[in-house]
């Protein structure tokens, strides 16, 4: 599925009200993701994204957060599609290639170590923004520790990077 590498907010009737254009509707941007398509194209962190290969967007209301990412995962992953923004005064087209979809965490390889008691997983794309982890780095994310055991008196803690193991680089759940 197509996925846009933005977050994004609802142009609430609030918002659009304070910015004095109380008939706006669609999404602001909060966040591009750096080094995507997204960033590629243009796409800068206040802009208003008001209509999808011409079609104006509706949303006014949190409950419709929806909206936008919706219609991009109706779109095939690589496909172009032509944003309408509204930066400052100025409405601007944009083209941006829709990405695939990363992988969420809960469908992530994980790893369960019996004899030390702890469960590892691998590294999504969420993991690596969130923490602000370049591509390259490897390794696996430690969601489950045992309490009393190994891994516990060991002082592993949940939310661990493991990199490597007897010298041995970890790069994934299968290298763990």
């Amino acid at each position: 599925k197509a996925w846009l590498p933005v977050e994004t907010q609802v142009i609430t009737r609030d918002i659009a009200k304070q910015i004095g254009k109380e008939d706006l509707r669609g999404f602001r941007l909060t966040k591009v993701f750096p080094d995507t398509k997204a960033e590629e194209a243009g796409l800068k962190v206040g802009d208003f994204v008001t209509a999808v290969d011409g079609e104006r967007l509706m949303a006014s209301a949190p409950e419709h957060y929806e909206e936008l990412p919706t219609l991009i995962r109706s779109y095939r992953a690589g496909s172009l599609a032509e944003l309408t923004l509204l930066r400052g005064d100025e409405q601007l087209k944009v083209e941006v290639e829709l990405a695939r979809e990363p992988k969420p965490m809960r469908e992530m390889q994980k790893y369960r170590e019996e004899q030390f008691e702890f469960t590892a997983r691998d590294v999504s794309f969420e993991d690596r923004t969130n923490a602000q982890l370049d591509n390259d780095v490897g390794g696996v994310l430690v969601v489950e520790v045992k309490p009393g055991g190994w891994a516990a008196l060991g002082s592993l803690h949940v939310g661990d990077l493991i990199r490597e193991v007897n010298g041995q680089a970890v790069s994934d759940s299968a290298s763990l």
